[in-house]
């Protein structure tokens, strides 16, 4: 495992993420400066180490007895000095599959062969995950009121059959990378395949992923738009950091008093930010200058795999991010009167 990104490191030594002019978080991985579409998501695949299939063998006790409903993963790797070398992944259920690279793959280029693929890799928590381009690109805000938005698809699953296959259409501010996910009207920002279905029925499904992650897309710039067009005081907005952090606590036990009074610093901060200038004042900034905080500061030191998460929350995979951000939406947008 990579100490500093949280990414899994490759049997060569190589981390397994790759990006069109894009280095992994620590400068690590392998970049590539042709653009390749995801019709060619296999090249992009070779390049993130992401080159391997699983197989199955039974299990075993000591005295040679076969374990019942269990069965051993392995991992095999294609290509390079390292073909055919087999990798034992752990021990799993019988009825446990787990996602394959190519089937993953396999998903994006027929959902969406034309789109340019960002980024691949794999963290430690054994999540996979392509990413392409969308096709567009947003201007949030009149008035004087001007951000930019741009679009993602990210296609995720777990290698150990864990989890489904996601496919999430992630929006992204240009000005400091806030992950923007959240339901808006009825629509999610995810959909997701059970890792039981078939590998034809899970295109079927992405078909379906696709349309409604455009549906999405199209509501959630709605609510945006509607959103910055809202004032937003101040003290709205100190009103609401405390509605979803807590008051100041009456005492300094472990700290409490000076761990909120840092909180409540950096939400200031951002609230009088440079790059949030051209927002501030509106209830689309307050909820940017929320979950900005939300995103980077997610804790990195107190968990064994606190660096994972903390890249997990930069990219929609962490569900406690997740929450905070569709919290702090539907508190922005009720005090503000906009509808979701």
């Amino acid at each position: 495992m990579s100490a500093i990104t949280g990414i899994v490191t490759a049997g060569n030594g190589q981390e397994m993420f790759a990006g069109h002019r894009i280095s992994a978080w620590d400068g690590a991985g392998q970049r590539f400066d042709t653009a390749i579409p995801a019709e060619r998501i296999s090249e992009v695949l070779d390049l993130a180490h992401l080159n391997f299939d699983f197989h199955y063998s039974e299990v075993f006790d000591e005295l040679g007895n076969k374990i019942p409903k269990a069965r051993s993963v392995y991992r095999e790797i294609h290509g390079g000095a390292e073909d055919g070398t087999r990798v034992h992944s752990g021990i799993v259920g019988d009825r446990h599959f787990q996602v394959q690279p190519v089937e993953l793959g396999e998903v994006v280029a027929q959902a969406l062969p034309k789109h340019l693929v960002v980024t691949a890799g794999m963290l430690k928590d054994s999540r996979m995950w392509i990413q392409v381009e969308g096709d567009k690109e947003y201007t949030i805000g009149e008035n004087g009121v001007s951000d930019k938005v741009r679009n993602f698809w990210t296609i995720s699953g777990k290698f150990d059959g864990s989890g489904s296959i996601v496919i999430g259409k992630v929006l992204e501010r240009w000005n400091c990378r806030n992950v923007i996910t959240g339901s808006m009207r009825g629509t999610a920002w995810e959909f997701k395949i059970r890792h039981t279905k078939t590998v034809m029925e899970r295109l079927g499904l992405a078909a379906k992923g696709i349309a409604e992650g455009l549906e999405y897309e199209t509501r959630a710039v709605e609510v945006m738009t509607e959103l910055s067009r809202k004032p937003y005081s101040e003290q709205q907005y100190v009103n609401a950091v405390k509605t979803l952090n807590g008051d100041r606590p009456e005492d300094n036990v472990k700290g409490r008093e000076t761990k909120w009074e840092k909180m409540m610093e950096s939400h200031m901060t951002l609230w009088n930010a440079a790059h949030n200038a051209n927002v501030k004042g509106t209830a689309y900034g307050a909820w940017q200058c929320l979950i900005e905080r939300a995103q980077w500061a997610r804790n990195i030191q107190n968990t064994p795999n606190g660096e994972a998460n903390f890249w997990s929350a930069g990219m929609g995979f962490d569900g406690p991010t997740n929450d905070y951000r569709q919290d702090a939406l539907a508190l922005v947008a009720a005090r503000s009167g906009v509808s979701l």
